[in-house]
Formats: C-alpha cells, structure tokens, sequence
C-alpha cells in the first residue's frame, strides 16, 4: 500500500459546506466567477497550514510558474539559474531545456518579474534609487535604463505620469 499524505484541518462552518456542496450538486454549469471564489475560499482554509504552501508548489506542472514562485519569493536577489535549478533539484541544462519548451526564458522570466516588481513600486514614495535595489539592480543608471527599454519611458516620467493621473482623479471629485 501507497501512503499518500494528506492536510486535514478542522472546518468550524459544515452547515455552510454542506449547504455549499448542494446547491454544486444542483446545477450543471457554474458560472466562472462563482467557480473562482469557492476554489480560493476552500484555499483559504488551509492557508495558515504549516504545508500548504509546500503542497501547493508540488503541485504546479508548469516549470516556468515554479520559477516565477521562487524568484517572486524574494525579487531583490542577484538570482541565477543555478539558484532556481537547485530549488527545484534538476540540472541548469534540465531547466533551461524545460523553460524553452514552455517558450520563455530564465532571463525574460527574470525582467519580467522585476519589472512589474518595479512598476507596483514606482507609485510609492520611494526613490529610483531604492526601488532598483529592491528590484534586485545594484545599478540604478542600468536599472533606468532597463525599465526605458521595457516600459518605452523612465521611471522618473512614469511617476510623473502617475502623479498627474491621481491628481487629476482628485480635482474631478
């Protein structure tokens, strides 16, 4: 026999899930926006378990999302591919084989992480400088320049944008 582990917690709410279970069994089709907040309300019940997150991982198939996770985990680092193909305890020539057949790279996986990383935190008060550092860039010139060529503008005149755009939400109210 095969042990297979499992996460068991307690559900203080059955009426609720039973209720639930029914009115699923009653209907043939589910609207999608219904269908997402059950699957992410029956997440959160395991949530604060000590193995989900471990669970979860395992059972990603795409290589590239497990790639985006790790680096997600802590986008300031100085990440390498060998950093992630040891996470994920396969060769560097076994990831990058696997990636390409997902037609994506480390290093575009990589920028784009970093740039949305860098997007969110442009409309906060930090400077270019700290938010190269957080986006994993020991150089704030090469950072700028980076973000011009994937964004079309600087982070200086992205902030300027978005500035005038709250300003102006303000002045309509």
């Amino acid at each position: 026999a095969v042990s297979v582990p499992f996460i068991k917690t307690t559900f203080s709410h059955i009426a609720l899930l039973h209720n639930v279970i029914q009115n699923l069994s009653l209907q043939k089709t589910l609207p999608q926006q219904f269908s997402e907040q059950m699957f992410f309300a029956c997440l959160s019940i395991f949530s604060t378990h000590r193995g989900f997150m471990f669970l979860l991982f395992r059972c990603i198939n795409s290589v590239a999302l497990k790639v985006r996770y790790i680096i997600c985990s802590s986008p300031s680092r100085a990440w390498r591919v060998k950093d992630i193909s040891n996470s994920l305890y396969m060769s560097e020539s076994l990831l990058k084989r696997k990636l390409q057949e997902e037609k994506v790279s480390f290093s575009q996986i990589l920028l784009d992480i970093r740039m949305h990383n860098a997007r969110q935190l442009i409309s906060s008060k930090l400077s270019v400088n700290q938010i190269a550092i957080r986006c994993g860039y020991a150089s704030t010139p090469y950072f700028i320049s980076v973000f011009r060529e994937y964004f079309g503008i600087t982070p200086h005149q992205m902030m300027i944008n978005q500035s005038g755009f709250i300003e102006s939400r303000i002045a309509i109210k």
